[in-house]
């Protein structure tokens, strides 16, 4: 039974990056067996927070929040238009990371040395979300370009 729920579970994680509601309770082994180590984790005040960026190719970026017995009790894609609106200019990269995980993409730039980190999101219009960064770990700018594996970018 074992193995053909990973199997499921494998075509699962295979179409949509991340499986559905098939990790609601299961323990942080569990996950970790099915999706190998997370990028980063973060202790919140009921658990930890397991982080899956599925970039280059993919477009989201999971939580898998557990609680303190170390069960799954919620995941969801945190690369969303009201978590882009959360992000202000001022704000240090960690809060920026305890939003939207890290960036799939980084470059530096000239312009006052900035990096800019780049966070491809599921769209219609093959937006990818843009910070600047300043070289003392602060937000400079926030805005949207497009992604580079887009064929068209025209709006």
């Amino acid at each position: 039974m074992k193995k053909i729920l990973a199997s499921v579970f494998i075509l699962i994680v295979g179409c949509t990056g991340i499986p559905t509601e098939s990790l609601i309770g299961q323990s942080r082994g569990d996950v970790v067996r099915l999706l190998g180590n997370p990028h980063d984790e973060i202790v919140v005040s009921d658990g930890r927070i397991l982080i899956y960026p599925m970039g280059p190719a993919g477009k989201g970026t999971y939580f898998v929040q557990l609680d303190h017995s170390g069960r799954v009790i919620r995941w969801e894609d945190v690369l969303t238009y009201p978590n882009f609106r959360k992000i202000k200019v001022g704000m240090h990269i960690d809060e920026v990371r305890r939003i939207i995980g890290p960036a799939i993409w980084r470059w530096r730039v000239v312009k006052d040395q900035q990096t800019i980190w780049n966070y491809p999101f599921n769209n219609s219009i093959c937006q990818m979300f843009q910070i600047a960064v300043t070289p003392d770990n602060k937000v400079a700018e926030v805005g949207f370009g497009y992604a580079p594996d887009c064929e068209s970018y025209s709006e």
